[in-house]
């Protein structure tokens, strides 16, 4: 048969196959065998093949520190001797069992406590020999200690030390400043300013040893500097503790014979204007008389002096607007008194700054406006600026009574650049000048000028034909000046300061006419008699005039002789 040669092949395959498999769960058996002997003799004998020394596991729960030793694994037996606190066996799982502690006592993180006391580390835990493997709180607020050098009176509260309030670290002395270190404790830092006994000639320490005589103390010191606060004094230094000064005092002299010197010990020099017969060096004029603090006398006769050679500054300005300011605060008033601690009116006024008739804007401002808008007055001032410098360097500030100049009769005053003849009714015989400001600066465009000895003297005219004359006294001008590309002054706004007389001020209200004031000028003049007055002009303590200021703005002018 010819199928029975691939049949034999088929039987003989499969019984190969059989063969092989066989083989395969065999080696598998074998090497199963082997492993789980292997793991036997590691259980049985963990040093075999193993040096000794080296670390191995006996298997036993209640040996430590297991070692090889001559091919067998052993270790130390675990003690349980714990001292005072007994003697226990092994628990089986490597520790010992609370029967092992003896009685009255606890074993807690290694270490012996007695019943009721505290862990030596933790005055907060105790032991309780009814559990003697655990600690057990002590009372809320027994006493411990947090190892905070800042806190007092710390106690216990669920186991744990909390701060208690802080030391008092008060010594005492009153010019130290006490507090609590974390690593020093109470420090007491010496605080030298609040010794300041307001002598400036003592040198002022604060001492913060304890001791006795300690704080404050004061030693007098020559080498200091002082004031004695009374600007009329020189030299002012250190002597035995006192702040003293040269008997010379300070030199007031200003050379005019038509002022009355004299030093006030806050304002410094004061110069009074006298009325006393004086020689103004012309021989064309008579009856020579001291006014406003020049020396002016009367023509002879009309020409008998010489006509002035007049020449002006091409840098000059005309007030366009003039009205008094609104209360003692800054871009209203200036300080005419010098006086930082002095201001009013009150309850309206700060750093210094003076306008006690502040309300008087209420009865003049109108009159004031018509006067300058009014061609046909006199109300016109022009300020002339003599080589002025930027730098804070002083040059001659000049302030002239003007009118419209016939070269330009229809030119708008109040707006455009215009053309004004100086009046000669600003002028003495020998062409001085009457209004002038010697000592002018300008330092970052701020312009300052005037002072005691100064006069501000302005003529307002009315419809009735009546006319009136003021004088400002100790005046001042501060403004920001507005110059050209070219550096040419074109423009003024400011205040101009200074102090009227109670006398002069009525004598101006009662010059204007009814029309012009909202009420009867006896009732204005009821309120001025009410008005205080706050600078003392004459230096002798006594306040004898009331602040005024008036804010203006000035566009550019031309300034003409009179003759011309």
């Amino acid at each position: 048969m010819k199928w029975c040669k691939p049949l034999i092949l088929v039987v003989i395959m499969l019984a190969l196959s059989a063969c092989s498999s066989s083989s395969s769960e065999a080696d598998a058996a074998a090497d199963l065998a082997a492993g789980d002997l292997q793991e036997e003799q590691e259980v049985l004998s963990p040093c075999h093949d193993r040096e000794d020394g080296t670390f191995c596991n006996d298997h036993d729960p209640c040996t430590i520190n297991d070692l090889c030793i001559a091919g067998l694994c052993g270790g130390t037996a675990y003690s349980c001797d714990w001292g005072p606190c007994g003697v226990g066996a092994c628990d089986g799982e490597g520790g010992c069992g609370e029967d092992a502690v003896a009685a009255g006592w606890c074993h807690i993180d290694g270490l012996c406590v007695e019943d009721g006391q505290p862990l030596p580390d933790n005055p907060c835990l105790l032991c309780d020999a009814a559990k003697p493997s655990e600690a057990t709180y002590a009372a809320t607020g027994v006493a411990c200690e947090d190892d905070n050098i800042c806190t007092e009176d710390d106690f216990c509260d669920n186991g744990t030390c909390l701060p208690g309030s802080p030391p008092t670290c008060a010594d005492g002395i009153q010019c130290t400043a006490d507090s609590c270190d974390m690593a020093l404790g109470c420090i007491h830092e010496p605080d030298h300013e609040l010794c300041d006994d307001d002598n400036p000639c003592t040198a002022d320490q604060c001492d913060p040893t304890g001791a006795p005589g300690a704080g404050c103390l004061s030693v007098n010191d020559d080498t200091l500097t002082c004031a004695d606060k009374n600007v009329c004094t020189t030299n002012d230094h250190c002597q035995a503790g006192n702040c003293v000064s040269d008997p010379e005092p300070l030199e007031c002299d200003d050379g005019n014979m038509c002022t009355d010197e004299t030093c006030h010990p806050a304002y410094g020099c004061l110069y009074v204007f006298n009325k006393i017969s004086c020689d103004d060096g012309a021989v064309c004029t008579l009856d020579d008389l001291c006014s406003f603090g020049k020396c002016i006398g009367t023509e002879q006769w009309w020409g008998s002096c010489p006509a002035c050679d007049l020449a002006f500054s091409d840098q000059a300005v005309k007030i366009i607007s003039l009205r008094v300011g609104d209360g003692g605060v800054p871009g209203e008033a200036l300080n005419v008194d010098n006086d930082l601690k002095t201001c009013s009116p009150d309850g309206n006024c700060e750093q210094g700054l003076d306008n006690s008739l502040m309300l008087a804007g209420d009865f003049i401002d109108e009159t004031i406006a018509q006067n300058l808008v009014n061609v046909d007055d006199t109300l016109i001032f022009t300020v002339e600026f003599v080589e002025p410098t930027m730098d804070g360097e002083e040059f001659t500030m000049n302030l002239y009574y003007a009118g419209v100049a016939d070269s330009n009769p229809t030119c708008d005053f109040q707006q455009e650049t215009c053309e004004y003849e100086v009046s000669g009714l600003n002028f003495d015989p020998l062409c001085n000048n009457q209004v002038i400001f010697t000592n002018t600066t300008i330092t970052d465009g701020i312009l300052n000028a005037g002072g005691s000895g100064f006069i501000f003297p302005f003529k307002a005219s009315f419809n009735n034909g009546e006319s009136a004359e003021t004088v400002l006294y100790a005046a001042r001008v501060q403004a920001q000046v507005t110059v050209d590309d070219a550096g040419k002054i074109v423009g003024l706004a400011g205040v101009i300061g200074g102090a009227i007389t109670k006398e002069n001020l009525i004598e101006l209200i009662m010059a204007i006419p009814e029309d012009y004031l909202p009420v009867p000028p006896e009732l204005i003049v009821t309120f001025v008699e009410n008005i205080p007055q706050d600078i003392d002009l004459n230096g002798d303590g006594t306040t004898d005039a009331s602040s005024i200021a008036l804010v203006f703005d000035a566009i550019p002018a031309i300034l003409l002789p009179y003759y011309q």
